[in-house]
């Protein structure tokens, strides 16, 4: 379901609409506190560097060796004159040398003099092979973990299709690469009530006009149709807003270039719903048969003929 433009060639830059819909977070994750549980995601440290972003995980691991170092290097100047060095009072020379044990890069001109100081190194030496050890796992499993690279449309768009009302999103393949078997799969977020006065939570699904696709190399529209079946019919526009909390929309097929399967997941919330607006396009066949994409127009919307609102 490629948003393809019956025009040869892109237009000019639409207009925006006189008053915007705000634009929602993008986060991916629900904002959620949890209380009782026991758990502390630092308790699981690795889980937690493998699913934080780089930099992050570099500034941590930095962290780690710099407070090891200096920890040692203060053992070190307990010793007193332990280490062969020019100013053995030097907290800089005790830190250099702690650098040196635990990296085993080996000792030029310093080296333990005492048995203390022989000690911390050997202690040093180990903690630095498990270190070590540690940080090129995560370091591969990082290098080595398939992702999928999809960008989400900022908005919810409710608006007329094919005689009836649609909710429609976009998606586009930041990569370029393709994604074979793209499973799809939409659903909203609910409070309801029950007879016996019980409030819960759950996820009902929203089918959608189609659910999958061969490949999903460029940009996809999804779409699920607002007609008798479905949950949200009936319902006015502020009814819809009080009954989602929130959208989740899921994404998943096997990359082709790792062989192996990746998915991506965006959380709508309900501010995110724009009625009677459509979206731009972004793709566009040139004459010499060249298609052109314009990924910086994923988001940009305009608003519906009156003729075709809700």
């Amino acid at each position: 379901m490629a948003s393809l433009s019956r025009s040869r060639y892109p237009p000019a830059m639409p207009q925006k609409p006189a008053n915007p819909p705000r634009s929602p977070s993008r986060n991916t994750d629900m904002p959620v506190v949890v209380h009782g549980n026991g758990w502390r995601r630092w308790f699981d440290v690795y889980h937690e560097l493998l699913r934080r972003p780089w930099s992050f995980t570099l500034t941590v691991l930095f962290i780690g060796w710099l407070f090891l170092n200096i920890i040692f290097a203060a053992l070190y100047q307990t010793g007193g004159d332990c280490i062969s060095a020019e100013d053995p009072e030097s907290f800089f020379q005790a830190f250099t040398f702690s650098v040196q044990t635990i990296s085993s890069i080996g000792y030029g001109a310093m080296h333990p003099t005492t048995n203390w100081a022989r000690l911390l190194a050997n202690i040093e030496a180990f903690v630095g092979m498990v270190m070590m050890a540690m940080g090129t796992g995560l370091m591969f499993a990082k290098f080595s973990r398939p992702t999928a690279k999809v960008d989400f449309s900022k908005h919810v768009l409710i608006q007329q299709r094919y005689g009836g009302p649609h909710l429609v999103m976009r998606v586009a393949n930041r990569r370029g690469n393709r994604i074979v078997g793209a499973k799809i799969h939409l659903a909203m977020l609910v409070e309801e009530r029950t007879e016996e006065g019980h409030t819960l939570r759950k996820l009902v699904d929203l089918p959608l006009v189609r659910d999958h696709s061969p490949t999903f190399a460029i940009t996809l529209t999804i779409m699920h149709s607002v007609d008798a079946d479905s949950p949200l019919a009936g319902q006015s526009e502020a009814a819809i807003r009080d009954r989602i909390i929130s959208l989740v929309l899921t994404i998943q097929g096997l990359d082709e270039t790792f062989s192996q399967t990746v998915h991506a997941q965006q959380y709508y919330p309900s501010d995110a719903l724009v009625w009677n607006h459509r979206f731009t396009d972004m793709v566009f066949p040139r004459a010499d048969g060249v298609t052109e994409i314009y990924h910086q127009k994923l988001h940009d919307i305009e608003p519906m003929p009156e003729a075709n609102h809700v």
